[in-house]
């Protein structure tokens, strides 16, 4: 029904600018024959100049240079009707519908269908669009081949540096630029060999009339509970690093431990390590000479996302008296840069942070290693052997944005 009234719209208002514009040039041509004519002349009723454009009846025009223009603006304007009438209406763009509504199934996953009816649907491409201001984020999935009359569902990830994460953030966090969500779907005819393109618009609101749902079937009520958490996992600040993914090198002078206790909390093998160097292997050890613990999990290789957000690398440490460790973060599109800060001996815990703004932002786009580096010059030489721990490392939202997802376009920060 919601597409019917659609197409009937669509038809009104083709019509509608069809009918004024065929009417302001028989009224300027009347006007201008109006004047021109001498009182003793009977007038020509204006619905003939009107019929006349349309291809039907006569006018005698004192002028037939100005008669011809206005004929060629006439078939202009029928052509044109015959023209838009053809592409909107008796296209095949009906061969492919759009769901209205994205579901959000979980934390992690929304989807939409789309339907094919009548033939096959070759080279059938769906991107989704997240507009907030000059940030355009898109995800794009394609198809070679979809039969008719069958039903497709196209499923998207919710992460930071998604279009939908980055839609609902700014939806959520009543972004000062309108954010705007779109998916567009192009495919080919098979049999003219033309190529269609349309576009569904979507929506989050806060009352009940919105196109992003949340859990459950397509049509039923929004789960309140549901959709609470998801605003909770897509307003929050913090995003975990998994150190569980932390491996040796050189592991003869290194063993590690997960997980981390003590008498004010318990840490589980993803927030923590401990790490016992022992540098006193039968190796030839020169002051360059290391043994590291390193990770290249690090929620993704592309870091801009974070930088939008305003984010900096955290994470707490404490190093024994014996050794310095070396905290190294590897990354660079073209070449390897390399950004080190040394974590020296603390009886208690301390806190390291770098905020991503003091990196190249271009070069974020490819992050590799995080590294927890131990050199032999950093070392006691009398007694090469120590340990340290690592806890809750994230990366995380400095302050609240002013308009989130809007970027400087100062990439190089000093």
């Amino acid at each position: 029904m919601k597409e019917a009234l659609k197409a009937v719209w669509r038809i009104l208002k083709i019509v509608l600018v069809f009918f004024l514009f065929l009417g302001i040039v028989a009224l300027t041509w009347y006007a201008i024959e109006t004047a021109a004519a001498g009182k003793d002349e009977p007038a020509v009723p204006f619905v003939d100049f009107i019929l006349y454009l349309l291809g039907f009846g006569e006018v005698d025009s004192r002028d037939h240079y100005l008669q011809t223009a206005f004929s060629m603006l006439g078939l202009f304007a029928v052509t044109l009707l015959s023209s838009v009438f053809t592409v909107s209406l008796f296209d095949l763009r009906s061969k492919v519908r759009i769901s209205p509504e994205i579901i959000v199934e979980s934390r992690n996953r929304a989807s939409l269908k789309l339907n094919t009816a009548g033939k096959d649907v070759y080279n059938l491409t769906a991107t989704l669009i997240a507009k907030c201001g000059q940030d355009i984020t898109t995800e794009e999935e394609l198809f070679p081949f979809i039969p008719k009359k069958a039903t497709q569902k196209l499923s998207f990830e919710i992460a930071p540096g998604t279009p939908i994460y980055k839609y609902l953030r700014a939806s959520y966090l009543k972004a000062e630029l309108e954010p705007q969500l779109i998916l567009t779907v192009s495919y080919t005819d098979i049999e003219s060999g033309q190529e269609y393109t349309m576009a569904q618009k979507y929506q989050y609101s806060t009352g009940k009339s919105r196109d992003i749902l949340f859990g459950g079937d397509e049509g039923c009520d929004c789960n309140d509970s549901f959709e609470a958490a998801i605003q909770d996992y897509i307003t929050g600040n913090t995003f975990k690093i998994d150190l569980s993914s932390i491996w040796p090198c050189e592991a003869e002078d290194i063993d590690i431990s997960y997980g981390y206790q003590d008498l004010k909390c318990t840490l589980s093998h993803k927030q923590a390590f401990r790490a016992k160097v022992h540098m006193n292997s039968s190796r030839t050890y020169e002051p360059q000479t290391f043994t590291m613990a390193v990770t290249n999990d690090l929620l993704g290789n592309d870091w801009t996302t974070y930088y939008d957000l305003g984010c900096a690398l955290k994470f707490d440490y404490m190093v024994d008296d014996n050794i310095t460790v070396t905290m190294e973060l590897k990354y660079g599109v073209d070449q390897i840069i390399k950004y080190e800060q040394r974590l020296r001996p603390t009886s208690n815990f301390r806190t390291c942070v770098l905020k991503l703004q003091r990196l190249r932002y271009e070069e974020l786009r490819n992050v590799r290693e995080l590294c927890f580096t131990v050199f032999y010059k950093d070392v006691d030489p009398e007694d090469p052997t120590g340990s340290f721990i690592i806890k809750n490392c994230v990366l995380e939202v400095e302050a609240q944005e002013d308009t989130p997802l809007l970027r400087s376009n100062n990439f190089d920060t000093k």
